[in-house]
């Protein structure tokens, strides 16, 4: 009874080590696709080992198509290019540095999204903006349209 008991553990043991490598796999798969995409954006640049650590981070962190969304939306926004269409470094600096923030809200969902949009905004906009009285303010504002549609 032992014996089979700890042959199942092993099996048990088996399964779940497949299971990691085939996820590290993926994982893998997804770091090296968005890798390629990101080199495809900064060429001729190319990403050095602690930009490609940092990739590894997101990919682990976030989906592969919220990760795409991001790098299209900061190539737009942030890639400057010089007379021969590439890339200049300054911008594909500012680039990947933004693409973690770009990320965190693009995996946000709307209506907070929205909400810190419109922090960001005061922030820039009002130099006696406090961020603990908007957060209730819209904190209510939001609740009160939720029971006002519910």
């Amino acid at each position: 009874m032992a014996n089979r008991n700890l042959n199942k553990a092993k099996e048990a043991k088996k399964d779940e080590f497949y299971t990691q490598l085939e996820d590290m796999t993926d994982e893998f798969t997804i770091g090296k696709s968005i890798e390629e995409i990101i080199e495809e954006r900064i060429n001729p640049f190319s990403l050095n080992r602690n930009e490609k650590n940092i990739i590894a981070r997101l990919v682990a962190k976030y989906p592969h198509d919220i990760l795409q969304e991001s790098i299209d939306d900061g190539a737009v926004q942030y890639l400057v290019y010089d007379n021969n269409d590439n890339p200049i470094r300054q911008s594909v600096d500012i680039f990947f540095e933004k693409l973690g923030g770009i990320a965190f809200n693009k995996s946000l969902p709307p209506i907070k999204r929205e909400i810190l949009h419109l922090k960001n905004k005061g922030k820039y906009l009002f130099s006696f903006w406090r961020d603990d009285i908007a957060d209730a303010i819209l904190h209510d504002y939001v609740k009160a349209l939720e029971n006002y549609y519910t």
